[in-house]
């Protein structure tokens, strides 16, 4: 995995963004060590954690969230394509001075700064809804993809992904393509899809896959899928 540049200010930046995945546990390796160390020493992004904590924890225990309804996963799904589709221009730009370059007022109140972090924030609900909506042993039919455990099982790397909306299937074929990936199931009527990889890979190559997706324009949501993390949890890794 490339290592997140060592400038202070874009070590901020990347990790500003990084937060959601860290709050569902689902960074690992650099990415994970440059998270909690700067962490340590940036009250900004501490805050921005512990928000992502509280909504995490009230998405869980609102029954609004609830894992059989589709209407959830489909209001989720509407804002990640919203929030993408929104310019990504600021309406002030970033200065961020060497001296002081975790003051709050220069980037975390930029306009890019908060649609790409809403964007992020969106993405982890929908990973919360889905991770409870596989653990219902009876799903409707729009589920299907990931209740078949059966099909699951085929790839122990599997990644759960949604592209951004009008994406062509010329498009999908190049990225997957691009990390010898193949669709296992989907789309659904969500827009999910379950990829997996041609090539035996180890888990970390997995990982590494899944922040290029995670980085590519054309993504909107991904995450490990039930193969991937079971996985990582049998080898006592936190993903």
């Amino acid at each position: 995995m490339k290592p997140i540049d060592d400038n202070p200010a874009a070590t901020h930046d990347a990790v500003f963004m990084l937060l959601p995945w860290y709050v569902n546990k689902t960074l690992q390796s650099t990415e994970l060590t440059t998270v909690e160390r700067h962490l340590n020493a940036c009250p900004d992004c501490k805050r921005e954690f512990v928000n992502l904590q509280q909504l995490s924890v009230a998405v869980n225990q609102s029954s609004a969230f609830t894992a059989s309804s589709p209407a959830s996963f489909s209001r989720l799904k509407e804002r990640l394509q919203t929030t993408a589709k929104q310019p990504q221009t600021p309406s002030v730009a970033p200065i961020i001075r060497p001296a002081k370059w975790r003051n709050p007022v220069k980037f975390g109140h930029s306009s890019l700064a908060r649609s790409t972090l809403a964007l992020a924030a969106a993405g982890m609900l929908l990973a919360v809804v889905l991770s409870r909506v596989a653990d219902v042993n009876q799903i409707g039919n729009d589920y299907q993809t990931l209740s078949d455990t059966k099909t699951v099982t085929n790839s122990s790397n599997d990644i759960r992904i949604i592209f951004k909306e009008n994406t062509s299937q010329h498009a999908i074929e190049q990225i997957l393509n691009s990390m010898q990936g193949y669709i296992i199931n989907g789309p659904n009527e969500q827009s999910l899809y379950t990829i997996g990889f041609k090539k035996s890979i180890d888990t970390q190559h997995a990982f590494d896959n899944l922040s290029l997706l995670r980085s590519n324009p054309q993504v909107v949501f991904a995450e490990p899928g039930h193969g991937l993390l079971e996985k990582t949890q049998l080898k006592g890794v936190t993903p």
